[in-house]
Protein backbone atom coordinates (compact mmCIF):
# COMPACT_ATOMS: atom_id res chain seq x y z
CA UNK A 1 0.00 0.00 0.00
CA UNK A 2 1.17 3.41 -0.79
CA UNK A 3 0.31 6.08 1.23
CA UNK A 4 0.94 9.88 -0.50
CA UNK A 5 -1.29 12.15 2.87
CA UNK A 6 0.50 14.44 5.19
CA UNK A 7 -1.94 13.21 7.69
CA UNK A 8 -3.72 9.42 8.68
CA UNK A 9 -5.65 8.06 6.80
CA UNK A 10 -7.62 6.61 8.75
CA UNK A 11 -8.77 6.83 12.34
CA UNK A 12 -7.89 5.34 15.34
CA UNK A 13 -9.75 2.25 16.99
CA UNK A 14 -11.08 4.09 19.60
CA UNK A 15 -11.13 7.58 18.04
CA UNK A 16 -15.38 7.78 17.23
CA UNK A 17 -16.17 6.64 13.45
CA UNK A 18 -18.90 7.65 11.35
CA UNK A 19 -20.15 4.96 9.11
CA UNK A 20 -22.59 4.86 7.43
CA UNK A 21 -24.66 1.68 6.02
CA UNK A 22 -27.70 0.77 3.77
CA UNK A 23 -28.08 -2.82 2.91
CA UNK A 24 -31.36 -5.17 1.69
CA UNK A 25 -32.98 -6.10 4.72
CA UNK A 26 -36.71 -8.84 4.88
CA UNK A 27 -37.52 -6.71 7.46
CA UNK A 28 -37.97 -3.58 5.29
CA UNK A 29 -38.95 -4.69 2.52
CA UNK A 30 -40.08 -1.45 1.04
CA UNK A 31 -36.58 0.46 1.69
CA UNK A 32 -32.87 -0.21 2.03
CA UNK A 33 -32.30 -0.63 6.08
CA UNK A 34 -30.13 2.07 7.70
CA UNK A 35 -27.27 1.79 10.09
CA UNK A 36 -25.04 4.30 11.43
CA UNK A 37 -22.26 3.42 13.20
CA UNK A 38 -20.04 5.04 15.79
CA UNK A 39 -18.05 2.76 16.94
CA UNK A 40 -15.59 1.02 14.53
CA UNK A 41 -15.78 -2.11 16.94
CA UNK A 42 -19.67 -1.98 16.39
CA UNK A 43 -18.78 -2.02 12.79
CA UNK A 44 -16.82 -4.83 12.85
CA UNK A 45 -18.89 -6.94 15.28
CA UNK A 46 -22.09 -6.28 12.68
CA UNK A 47 -20.33 -6.94 9.53
CA UNK A 48 -18.95 -10.65 11.11
CA UNK A 49 -21.94 -11.40 12.31
CA UNK A 50 -24.16 -10.95 9.68
CA UNK A 51 -24.96 -12.61 6.11
CA UNK A 52 -24.01 -10.60 3.35
CA UNK A 53 -26.87 -9.29 1.91
CA UNK A 54 -28.01 -8.97 -1.47
CA UNK A 55 -26.89 -5.15 -1.41
CA UNK A 56 -25.15 -3.41 1.00
CA UNK A 57 -23.92 0.53 0.45
CA UNK A 58 -21.36 1.74 3.00
CA UNK A 59 -20.11 5.60 3.28
CA UNK A 60 -17.21 6.93 4.83
CA UNK A 61 -16.42 10.08 5.32
CA UNK A 62 -13.39 12.50 7.03
CA UNK A 63 -14.74 15.42 9.16
CA UNK A 64 -12.66 17.61 6.47
CA UNK A 65 -9.69 17.24 3.33
CA UNK A 66 -6.94 17.14 6.11
CA UNK A 67 -8.50 14.72 8.79
CA UNK A 68 -8.37 10.93 9.00
CA UNK A 69 -11.42 8.79 7.28
CA UNK A 70 -13.71 8.24 10.23
CA UNK A 71 -13.12 4.43 10.22
CA UNK A 72 -9.93 2.38 11.80
CA UNK A 73 -7.64 0.61 9.23
CA UNK A 74 -8.66 -2.22 11.41
CA UNK A 75 -12.42 -1.62 10.51
CA UNK A 76 -11.79 -1.96 7.11
CA UNK A 77 -9.11 -4.55 6.88
CA UNK A 78 -12.14 -6.70 8.57
CA UNK A 79 -14.61 -5.71 5.68
CA UNK A 80 -12.28 -6.69 2.66
CA UNK A 81 -11.44 -10.00 4.12
CA UNK A 82 -15.47 -10.53 4.58
CA UNK A 83 -15.85 -10.19 0.61
CA UNK A 84 -12.06 -10.99 0.05
CA UNK A 85 -11.14 -8.00 -1.90
CA UNK A 86 -8.13 -7.34 -2.54
CA UNK A 87 -5.44 -4.56 -2.32
CA UNK A 88 -6.66 -1.64 -4.52
CA UNK A 89 -8.56 -0.93 -2.09
CA UNK A 90 -5.50 0.72 0.20
CA UNK A 91 -4.50 2.27 -2.94
CA UNK A 92 -8.02 4.16 -3.28
CA UNK A 93 -7.93 5.13 0.08
CA UNK A 94 -4.13 6.24 -0.11
CA UNK A 95 -4.88 10.11 -0.82
CA UNK A 96 -7.51 10.65 1.75
CA UNK A 97 -6.20 12.31 4.87
CA UNK A 98 -4.52 15.48 2.74
CA UNK A 99 -6.12 17.77 0.19
CA UNK A 100 -5.59 16.22 -3.48
CA UNK A 101 -2.05 16.79 -4.00
CA UNK A 102 -0.69 17.80 -7.44
CA UNK A 103 1.88 15.14 -7.41
CA UNK A 104 -0.62 12.44 -7.81
CA UNK A 105 -3.09 14.52 -10.37
CA UNK A 106 -2.10 11.13 -12.86
CA UNK A 107 -3.56 8.80 -10.13
CA UNK A 108 -7.45 7.47 -9.89
CA UNK A 109 -8.09 6.58 -12.86
CA UNK A 110 -10.91 3.90 -13.25
CA UNK A 111 -9.41 -0.19 -12.17
CA UNK A 112 -11.20 -3.34 -12.64
CA UNK A 113 -10.11 -6.87 -10.86
CA UNK A 114 -11.93 -9.82 -12.39
CA UNK A 115 -12.05 -13.12 -9.70
CA UNK A 116 -12.24 -16.35 -11.02
CA UNK A 117 -15.45 -16.40 -9.05
CA UNK A 118 -16.85 -13.90 -11.65
CA UNK A 119 -17.03 -10.98 -9.11
CA UNK A 120 -15.37 -7.65 -10.42
CA UNK A 121 -13.93 -5.22 -8.07
CA UNK A 122 -13.99 -1.89 -9.51
CA UNK A 123 -12.65 1.42 -7.99
CA UNK A 124 -11.85 4.53 -8.98
CA UNK A 125 -11.67 8.38 -7.61
CA UNK A 126 -12.57 11.33 -8.84
CA UNK A 127 -11.03 14.77 -7.65
CA UNK A 128 -13.50 17.95 -8.16
CA UNK A 129 -13.41 21.48 -7.15
CA UNK A 130 -16.19 23.08 -4.94
CA UNK A 131 -16.69 27.10 -3.64
CA UNK A 132 -15.69 27.15 -0.29
CA UNK A 133 -16.39 30.81 0.01
CA UNK A 134 -17.73 34.01 -2.37
CA UNK A 135 -14.73 33.40 -4.43
CA UNK A 136 -11.95 30.70 -3.02
CA UNK A 137 -12.30 27.41 -4.47
CA UNK A 138 -11.04 24.51 -3.38
CA UNK A 139 -9.99 20.09 -4.39
CA UNK A 140 -11.90 17.60 -2.90
CA UNK A 141 -11.73 14.01 -3.80
CA UNK A 142 -14.05 10.97 -3.50
CA UNK A 143 -13.65 7.32 -4.25
CA UNK A 144 -15.73 4.77 -5.12
CA UNK A 145 -15.34 1.19 -4.73
CA UNK A 146 -17.86 -1.41 -6.17
CA UNK A 147 -17.99 -5.39 -5.63
CA UNK A 148 -19.76 -6.05 -8.18
CA UNK A 149 -21.58 -9.88 -8.36
CA UNK A 150 -23.07 -10.10 -12.14
CA UNK A 151 -25.81 -12.68 -10.62
CA UNK A 152 -26.65 -9.70 -8.69
CA UNK A 153 -26.60 -11.98 -5.13
CA UNK A 154 -23.97 -10.15 -3.18
CA UNK A 155 -23.22 -6.36 -4.62
CA UNK A 156 -21.26 -3.91 -2.30
CA UNK A 157 -20.74 -0.34 -2.70
CA UNK A 158 -17.95 1.70 -0.33
CA UNK A 159 -18.23 5.45 -0.93
CA UNK A 160 -15.53 7.32 0.63
CA UNK A 161 -16.07 11.11 1.09
CA UNK A 162 -14.74 14.37 2.77
CA UNK A 163 -16.93 16.02 5.19
CA UNK A 164 -20.39 15.58 6.80
CA UNK A 165 -23.86 15.90 5.38
CA UNK A 166 -22.12 16.28 1.42
CA UNK A 167 -24.83 16.35 -1.63
CA UNK A 168 -23.45 12.82 -2.28
CA UNK A 169 -24.44 11.23 1.12
CA UNK A 170 -27.62 13.07 0.54
CA UNK A 171 -28.03 11.34 -2.63
CA UNK A 172 -27.32 7.98 -0.61
CA UNK A 173 -29.92 8.85 1.84
CA UNK A 174 -32.53 9.20 -1.04
CA UNK A 175 -31.63 6.38 -2.73
CA UNK A 176 -31.93 4.30 0.34
CA UNK A 177 -35.00 5.54 1.21
CA UNK A 178 -37.01 4.79 -2.20
CA UNK A 179 -39.04 1.55 -2.85
CA UNK A 180 -36.07 -1.34 -3.72
CA UNK A 181 -39.11 -3.20 -5.15
CA UNK A 182 -38.76 -4.49 -8.80
CA UNK A 183 -35.46 -3.02 -9.06
CA UNK A 184 -32.51 -5.28 -10.54
CA UNK A 185 -28.86 -4.80 -10.42
CA UNK A 186 -28.74 -2.70 -13.50
CA UNK A 187 -30.79 0.31 -11.24
CA UNK A 188 -28.64 0.23 -8.78
CA UNK A 189 -25.59 0.31 -11.02
CA UNK A 190 -26.74 3.90 -12.88
CA UNK A 191 -28.14 5.23 -9.30
CA UNK A 192 -24.84 4.46 -7.68
CA UNK A 193 -22.39 6.12 -10.84
CA UNK A 194 -24.57 9.00 -11.56
CA UNK A 195 -24.17 9.78 -7.83
CA UNK A 196 -20.93 9.68 -7.76
CA UNK A 197 -20.59 11.38 -11.27
CA UNK A 198 -22.44 14.32 -10.48
CA UNK A 199 -19.71 16.37 -8.44
CA UNK A 200 -18.60 16.98 -12.07
CA UNK A 201 -21.09 20.04 -12.63
CA UNK A 202 -18.56 21.59 -10.70
CA UNK A 203 -15.71 21.30 -13.18
CA UNK A 204 -17.95 24.00 -15.63
CA UNK A 205 -18.15 26.67 -13.46
CA UNK A 206 -14.44 26.08 -12.11
CA UNK A 207 -12.35 26.77 -15.30
CA UNK A 208 -15.02 29.31 -16.66
CA UNK A 209 -14.31 31.42 -12.99
CA UNK A 210 -10.53 30.82 -13.91
CA UNK A 211 -11.69 32.27 -17.46
CA UNK A 212 -12.87 35.24 -15.94
CA UNK A 213 -9.80 35.66 -13.51
CA UNK A 214 -7.65 36.41 -16.23
CA UNK A 215 -10.16 38.79 -17.76
CA UNK A 216 -10.41 40.66 -15.00
CA UNK A 217 -7.00 40.88 -14.49
CA UNK A 218 -5.10 41.24 -17.66
CA UNK A 219 -5.20 43.52 -20.32
CA UNK A 220 -2.76 42.28 -23.04
CA UNK A 221 -3.46 46.00 -24.59
CA UNK A 222 -2.59 48.13 -21.90
CA UNK A 223 0.12 45.93 -20.83
CA UNK A 224 1.93 45.93 -24.03
CA UNK A 225 1.48 50.06 -24.17
CA UNK A 226 3.86 49.90 -21.15
CA UNK A 227 6.35 47.55 -22.41
CA UNK A 228 7.10 49.14 -25.56
CA UNK A 229 9.27 52.11 -24.47
CA UNK A 230 10.35 53.87 -27.71
CA UNK A 231 12.30 56.93 -25.72
CA UNK A 232 13.64 56.69 -22.41
CA UNK A 233 14.30 60.06 -20.86
CA UNK A 234 17.67 60.34 -19.32
CA UNK A 235 17.20 62.52 -16.65
CA UNK A 236 16.95 60.38 -13.46
CA UNK A 237 13.60 61.55 -12.31
CA UNK A 238 11.59 60.63 -15.34
CA UNK A 239 13.18 57.69 -15.74
CA UNK A 240 12.67 56.53 -12.33
CA UNK A 241 9.08 57.37 -12.83
CA UNK A 242 8.78 55.01 -15.55
CA UNK A 243 9.95 52.02 -13.88
CA UNK A 244 8.36 52.72 -10.64
CA UNK A 245 4.82 52.78 -12.64
CA UNK A 246 5.64 49.72 -14.72
CA UNK A 247 6.58 47.63 -12.25
CA UNK A 248 3.89 49.05 -9.77
CA UNK A 249 0.81 48.63 -12.90
CA UNK A 250 1.81 44.61 -12.77
CA UNK A 251 2.07 44.31 -9.23
CA UNK A 252 -0.85 46.43 -8.00
CA UNK A 253 -3.65 44.77 -6.50
CA UNK A 254 -5.54 47.18 -8.84
CA UNK A 255 -3.78 46.79 -11.69
CA UNK A 256 -4.84 45.89 -14.76
CA UNK A 257 -2.27 42.93 -14.62
CA UNK A 258 -2.02 41.33 -11.94
CA UNK A 259 1.00 39.58 -10.91
CA UNK A 260 -0.63 37.75 -7.99
CA UNK A 261 -3.67 36.75 -9.94
CA UNK A 262 -1.40 35.54 -12.97
CA UNK A 263 0.50 33.14 -11.67
CA UNK A 264 -2.03 31.74 -9.57
CA UNK A 265 -3.69 31.19 -12.22
CA UNK A 266 -0.82 29.56 -13.86
CA UNK A 267 -0.51 27.21 -11.11
CA UNK A 268 -4.13 26.27 -10.86
CA UNK A 269 -4.00 25.24 -14.26
CA UNK A 270 -0.96 23.30 -14.71
CA UNK A 271 -2.52 20.25 -12.91
CA UNK A 272 -6.23 20.76 -13.81
CA UNK A 273 -5.82 19.26 -17.64
CA UNK A 274 -4.24 16.03 -15.96
CA UNK A 275 -6.64 15.72 -13.36
CA UNK A 276 -9.35 16.10 -16.38
CA UNK A 277 -7.54 13.55 -18.64
CA UNK A 278 -7.68 10.97 -15.68
CA UNK A 279 -11.59 11.71 -15.19
CA UNK A 280 -12.35 10.90 -19.01
CA UNK A 281 -10.28 8.48 -18.91
CA UNK A 282 -12.31 6.45 -16.42
CA UNK A 283 -15.51 8.39 -17.89
CA UNK A 284 -14.34 5.84 -21.08
CA UNK A 285 -13.50 2.36 -19.02
CA UNK A 286 -17.09 3.08 -17.38
CA UNK A 287 -18.49 3.27 -20.46
CA UNK A 288 -16.82 0.34 -22.34
CA UNK A 289 -18.14 -1.64 -19.59
CA UNK A 290 -21.84 -0.31 -18.88
CA UNK A 291 -22.25 -0.62 -22.87
CA UNK A 292 -20.82 -4.54 -22.24
CA UNK A 293 -23.36 -5.07 -19.67
CA UNK A 294 -26.25 -3.86 -21.84
CA UNK A 295 -25.48 -6.36 -24.49
CA UNK A 296 -26.31 -9.23 -22.68
CA UNK A 297 -29.55 -7.57 -20.90
CA UNK A 298 -32.69 -8.53 -22.78
CA UNK A 299 -34.65 -5.19 -21.80
CA UNK A 300 -33.72 -2.67 -24.29
CA UNK A 301 -34.10 0.35 -22.00
CA UNK A 302 -31.86 -0.51 -18.56
CA UNK A 303 -29.34 1.05 -16.09
CA UNK A 304 -26.63 0.14 -18.21
CA UNK A 305 -27.44 1.93 -21.16
CA UNK A 306 -28.50 4.59 -19.20
CA UNK A 307 -25.46 5.36 -17.58
CA UNK A 308 -24.06 5.12 -20.64
CA UNK A 309 -26.02 7.81 -22.43
CA UNK A 310 -25.19 9.57 -18.93
CA UNK A 311 -21.30 8.79 -19.32
CA UNK A 312 -21.51 10.60 -22.99
CA UNK A 313 -23.02 13.82 -21.86
CA UNK A 314 -20.54 14.36 -19.14
CA UNK A 315 -17.08 13.63 -21.46
CA UNK A 316 -18.85 15.68 -24.57
CA UNK A 317 -18.48 18.45 -21.72
CA UNK A 318 -15.02 17.90 -20.51
CA UNK A 319 -13.80 17.31 -23.50
CA UNK A 320 -15.02 21.08 -24.75
CA UNK A 321 -13.49 22.43 -21.07
CA UNK A 322 -10.06 20.62 -21.70
CA UNK A 323 -9.88 22.82 -24.99
CA UNK A 324 -10.97 25.67 -22.98
CA UNK A 325 -7.84 25.06 -20.80
CA UNK A 326 -5.16 24.77 -23.35
CA UNK A 327 -6.22 28.33 -24.80
CA UNK A 328 -6.25 29.70 -21.18
CA UNK A 329 -2.71 28.51 -20.84
CA UNK A 330 -1.64 30.23 -23.61
CA UNK A 331 -2.92 33.62 -22.52
CA UNK A 332 -1.40 33.00 -19.29
CA UNK A 333 1.73 32.37 -21.03
CA UNK A 334 1.62 35.19 -23.09
CA UNK A 335 1.03 37.49 -19.93
CA UNK A 336 3.76 35.93 -18.46
CA UNK A 337 6.19 36.59 -20.79
CA UNK A 338 4.83 40.20 -21.39
CA UNK A 339 5.14 40.71 -17.61
CA UNK A 340 8.71 39.58 -17.60
CA UNK A 341 9.82 41.54 -20.83
CA UNK A 342 8.54 44.83 -18.88
CA UNK A 343 10.48 44.20 -15.97
CA UNK A 344 13.55 43.47 -17.58
CA UNK A 345 12.91 46.62 -20.01
CA UNK A 346 12.77 48.29 -16.28
CA UNK A 347 16.05 46.92 -15.00
CA UNK A 348 17.79 48.15 -18.36
CA UNK A 349 16.60 51.29 -17.76
CA UNK A 350 17.89 51.57 -14.19
CA UNK A 351 20.99 49.35 -15.68
CA UNK A 352 21.99 52.09 -18.40
CA UNK A 353 21.04 55.37 -16.25
CA UNK A 354 23.60 53.77 -13.33
CA UNK A 355 26.13 53.48 -16.64
CA UNK A 356 25.48 57.00 -18.07
CA UNK A 357 25.81 58.77 -14.31
CA UNK A 358 29.32 56.99 -13.89
CA UNK A 359 30.88 58.46 -17.21
CA UNK A 360 28.76 62.01 -16.84
CA UNK A 361 29.72 62.84 -13.43
CA UNK A 362 29.04 66.74 -12.59
CA UNK A 363 29.32 68.86 -9.16
CA UNK A 364 29.43 66.45 -6.45
CA UNK A 365 26.66 68.70 -4.34
CA UNK A 366 24.56 67.83 -7.51
CA UNK A 367 25.04 64.30 -8.11
CA UNK A 368 24.91 64.06 -4.24
CA UNK A 369 20.95 65.59 -4.68
CA UNK A 370 20.54 63.10 -7.44
CA UNK A 371 21.45 60.21 -5.38
CA UNK A 372 19.40 60.89 -2.82
CA UNK A 373 16.55 61.33 -4.65
CA UNK A 374 17.65 58.17 -6.39
CA UNK A 375 17.48 56.55 -3.16
CA UNK A 376 13.92 57.67 -1.82
CA UNK A 377 12.19 56.38 -5.01
CA UNK A 378 14.08 53.30 -4.54
CA UNK A 379 12.79 53.20 -0.88
CA UNK A 380 9.18 53.62 -2.31
CA UNK A 381 9.48 50.85 -4.60
CA UNK A 382 11.02 48.71 -1.87
CA UNK A 383 7.71 49.25 0.35
CA UNK A 384 5.67 48.30 -3.00
CA UNK A 385 7.57 45.26 -3.30
CA UNK A 386 7.14 44.71 0.16
CA UNK A 387 3.47 45.20 0.25
CA UNK A 388 3.11 42.53 -2.89
CA UNK A 389 4.96 40.01 -1.14
CA UNK A 390 2.64 39.79 1.35
CA UNK A 391 -0.73 39.91 -0.67
CA UNK A 392 1.37 36.95 -2.21
CA UNK A 393 2.00 35.69 1.36
CA UNK A 394 -1.64 35.65 2.19
CA UNK A 395 -2.60 34.04 -0.86
CA UNK A 396 -0.09 31.62 -0.24
CA UNK A 397 -1.73 30.87 3.39
CA UNK A 398 -4.97 30.62 2.01
CA UNK A 399 -3.87 27.74 -0.57
CA UNK A 400 -1.89 25.92 1.66
CA UNK A 401 -4.28 23.27 1.94
CA UNK A 402 -4.83 23.22 -1.46
CA UNK A 403 -1.21 22.71 -2.04
CA UNK A 404 -0.75 25.84 -3.98
CA UNK A 405 3.17 26.82 -5.16
CA UNK A 406 3.97 30.11 -4.23
CA UNK A 407 7.00 30.25 -6.42
CA UNK A 408 5.93 34.03 -6.39
CA UNK A 409 7.24 34.94 -3.08
CA UNK A 410 10.52 34.04 -4.58
CA UNK A 411 9.74 35.96 -7.73
CA UNK A 412 8.81 39.26 -5.81
CA UNK A 413 12.01 38.92 -3.15
CA UNK A 414 14.09 39.49 -6.53
CA UNK A 415 12.75 42.12 -7.82
CA UNK A 416 13.07 43.73 -4.98
CA UNK A 417 16.58 42.97 -4.02
CA UNK A 418 17.86 45.77 -5.84
CA UNK A 419 15.52 48.02 -4.05
CA UNK A 420 16.85 46.51 -0.84
CA UNK A 421 20.38 46.95 -1.80
CA UNK A 422 20.36 50.58 -2.94
CA UNK A 423 18.15 51.68 0.39
CA UNK A 424 20.86 51.02 2.23
CA UNK A 425 22.68 53.90 0.64
CA UNK A 426 20.54 55.89 3.30
CA UNK A 427 22.43 55.35 6.11
CA UNK A 428 26.02 56.18 3.59
CA UNK A 429 28.02 59.45 3.18
CA UNK A 430 26.79 59.91 -0.22
CA UNK A 431 29.29 63.08 -0.43
CA UNK A 432 32.21 60.98 -1.39
CA UNK A 433 32.20 60.04 -4.91
CA UNK A 434 33.33 56.39 -4.06
CA UNK A 435 30.75 55.76 -2.03
CA UNK A 436 28.09 56.81 -4.95
CA UNK A 437 30.18 54.88 -7.87
CA UNK A 438 30.14 51.71 -4.96
CA UNK A 439 25.94 52.11 -5.09
CA UNK A 440 25.97 51.80 -9.00
CA UNK A 441 28.24 49.39 -8.96
CA UNK A 442 25.46 47.28 -6.42
CA UNK A 443 22.32 48.39 -7.97
CA UNK A 444 23.49 47.90 -11.86
CA UNK A 445 25.40 44.40 -10.44
CA UNK A 446 21.63 43.46 -8.54
CA UNK A 447 19.51 44.32 -11.43
CA UNK A 448 21.23 42.40 -14.06
CA UNK A 449 20.83 39.48 -11.85
CA UNK A 450 17.12 39.88 -11.82
CA UNK A 451 17.17 40.59 -15.60
CA UNK A 452 19.02 37.09 -16.24
CA UNK A 453 16.28 35.85 -13.89
CA UNK A 454 13.61 36.44 -16.39
CA UNK A 455 14.95 35.91 -18.92
CA UNK A 456 15.19 32.22 -17.61
CA UNK A 457 11.91 32.52 -16.10
CA UNK A 458 9.92 32.95 -19.23
CA UNK A 459 11.38 29.87 -20.53
CA UNK A 460 9.67 28.07 -18.09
Amino acid sequence: MTTTSTYPTFCAPDDAASIWMYQTDDSTPHSLATLKFTENSLFERHVSTTAMPQLRIVSINSKSSTKPLQISKCALQMLMDFYEIGDELWDLTSSFGDKPMSSSVGEGAMKIQNQENGIQEISYRLTFPILTGVRHWTMRQIAVFHYHDPHGLHDLWIFFLVGANTPMQKDLERYASESQQGLSSDNTWFSMHSCALSCLKNWHEYIHYLGRNMDGHVSLQNAFELFCLSDLDSQTDKSLEFVIRNIDHVLDAGGDSNLTAVYDTRDRLLPTTHRLGVILETLTTLGTLSHSLDASQSVKQNGYLKLVNFLAYHKRRLERLVVGIEVLKEAVKDTCHLVSFTLYRSNVAFVSLADCKKTTLGLEYTMTSQMLNLNNRMVELNNRMLYSNEQLLRLGTINFDDNATVKVVTILTLIYLPASLVSVSDAVDLSRLETIESAFGILTFALRIIVCFWYELVQV
